[in-house]
C-alpha cells in the first residue's frame, strides 16, 4: 500500500514537472522573440502588416496544431504509464538514457505528426527563415482567390516538377518577381511564363526549352534578391526576368532590416525546421496582436518607410545582374505595367537597367494607350489573362531580337 501510494505521488510530481516544462517552453518561446529582432521582426516585436497577409503569422494551421497537440499529449500519457510502471525499476544512468529516449520520442514523434497534419491542413504560403515567407511546395489545385487554382512544385514554383540541375541542351528562363508574374487571379497556362515558353518552343522546336516561373506574391527586389543568391542560380538559368510592383509599398520598417545575417541566419534556418517552433512563435505573435491590434493594420500617423527605399532597389537590381554574370545568365529587367506607377522608381529601374547591362523593356510605357479594363484586374496592378498575353509577345520578341535561345 505504501509503495503504491509513493508511486502516486511520484506520478504527480512527474506531471507537474512536464507542465512545468511546457510553461518554461512557451516563456523562453517568448523571451527568445525579445532576443532575437533580428530573427522575426524589429521595433520591439512589432510585425510589418504584409507578414500577416501572407500567412507568415498563420502558419501552421490551427487544426494542424490541435492534431499535434494531442499526439503530444497522448505521447506524455504513454511515457508516464511506462515511467509508473516499468521505468521506476531503473536508477542511475539507464534511467537517464531512459528518460532522455523518451524525451526525444516525444519531439519527434510530436513534429512528425505535425508535419503530416500540416500537409493535410495546407497554407498557400509558408514562412521561410530567409526571405520571409514562399509559396508552400507541391500544392495540388489549391484554391487561391476566387476560383483561381495554383498548383507548385516541389520548390514551391509555379511548374511541374523538374530536377535542380539543368540537362545538357536545355535552356532555362527563370521569373523572379512578385504576384503579378507568378499569376494573380490567373490559370496557370494563361500566366506570361507559360505563354512565352510555348511561343519559344514553336519557333525553336529543336529545342528543350523550360521557363521556371519562381515569383512569389508580395516579393520585392530584397527577397528576389536573397532567393536568386541562395537557391535561383542553382537551377542555372540562361536567362533571368526581374519584374517587382511592390518595393514602394508602405511599411514599418524596411525588408532589409529585418534579414538576419550571419550566425542568426544559420539558427533560424534550423529552428525553422520545426513547426513546434513555428507554432510558438505564432502563438507567441498572435498573443500580442489580440493585446493590440493595431499592430496587424498600419494606422494613420504611423511612421512609415518604403518597403525598400529606392538606393537598395538600385543594389538589389546590381546584385542579381552581378551574380547572374557569374553564371553567365543574361537578365531582363522588366518595367512592369501598372495604372498608378511610382515614377521614382520607374526610372531607377530604367538607369539602373542601362548602368549594369541588362536588357531593359518597358512594358508600362507599351500599355499607356491600350485599354486598361481589359489588360487589368479591377486592383488596376495585376494583370489579367489578357495582359500576360501581351506580356509574353513582348518578352518574345525581344528573345527573337536580341537571340538570347542557344
Amino acid at each position: 500500500m505504501e509503495e503504491r501510494k509513493n508511486n502516486y505521488i511520484l506520478t504527480a510530481y512527474r506531471v507537474s514537472a512536464i507542465l512545468l516544462c511546457i510553461f518554461l517552453i512557451a516563456a523562453y518561446a517568448g523571451a527568445f522573440n525579445n532576443i532575437a529582432d533580428k530573427l522575426e521582426f524589429e521595433r520591439g516585436n512589432i510585425p510589418n502588416t504584409s507578414d500577416f497577409y501572407f500567412c507568415v503569422y498563420h502558419y501552421p494551421q490551427p487544426d494542424a496544431a490541435i492534431t499535434a497537440l494531442m499526439a503530444f499529449l497522448s505521447l506524455v500519457a504513454v511515457y508516464l504509464i511506462l515511467d509508473s510502471f516499468l521505468f521506476y525499476r531503473f536508477s542511475g544512468i539507464k534511467k537517464s538514457v531512459l528518460v532522455i529516449l523518451s524525451v526525444i520520442i516525444i519531439f519527434f514523434g510530436t513534429e512528425a505528426v505535425f508535419h503530416k497534419s500540416a500537409e493535410e491542413n495546407r497554407s498557400m504560403f509558408i514562412p521561410h527563415p530567409v526571405w520571409l515567407w514562399q509559396v508552400a511546395p507541391n500544392h495540388r489545385n489549391y484554391h487561391y482567390f476566387d476560383d483561381t487554382t495554383v498548383n507548385s512544385d516541389k520548390y514551391g514554383f509555379r511548374n511541374d516538377d523538374f530536377p535542380v540541375k539543368k540537362p545538357q541542351g536545355q535552356f532555362r528562363v527563370m521569373v523572379v518577381g512578385d504576384s503579378s508574374s507568378h499569376g494573380f487571379k490567373v490559370k496557370e497556362n494563361e500566366t506570361y511564363s507559360v505563354i512565352l515558353e510555348s511561343l519559344l518552343k514553336k519557333q525553336h522546336p529543336d529545342k528543350d526549352i523550360l521557363v521556371i516561373n519562381a515569383a512569389v506574391p508580395g516579393f520585392t527586389t530584397t527577397q528576389g534578391k536573397l532567393f536568386f543568391d541562395e537557391m535561383g542560380y542553382k537551377f542555372e538559368p540562361d536567362v533571368v526576368i526581374l519584374s517587382f510592383n511592390n518595393d514602394s509599398n508602405p511599411e514599418r520598417q524596411t525588408d532589409s532590416s529585418r534579414i538576419p545575417e550571419g550566425m542568426l541566419r544559420s539558427v533560424r534556418k534550423i529552428l525553422y525546421q520545426s513547426l513546434i517552433f513555428l507554432e510558438l512563435r505564432k502563438d507567441y505573435v498572435n498573443f500580442q496582436v489580440a493585446r493590440h491590434p493595431e499592430i496587424a493594420v498600419l494606422n494613420p500617423g504611423e511612421k512609415m518607410t518604403n518597403r525598400v527605399p529606392v538606393g537598395e532597389f538600385k543594389q538589389n537590381i546590381e546584385a542579381i545582374k552581378s551574380k547572374a554574370d557569374k553564371t553567365g545568365a543574361k537578365v531582363i529587367t522588366i518595367q512592369m505595367p501598372r495604372v498608378h506607377p511610382v515614377p521614382e522608381y520607374t526610372e531607377a529601374l530604367r538607369v539602373v537597367s542601362e548602368k549594369t547591362g541588362c536588357l531593359y523593356i518597358d512594358i508600362l510605357s507599351q500599355w499607356q494607350n491600350l485599354p486598361q479594363k481589359e489588360l487589368f484586374n479591377p486592383d488596376e496592378l495585376h494583370p489579367t489573362a489578357a495582359g500576360h498575353k501581351k506580356i509574353a509577345e513582348s518578352l518574345f520578341e525581344l528573345f527573337e531580337r536580341e537571340k538570347l535561345v542557344r
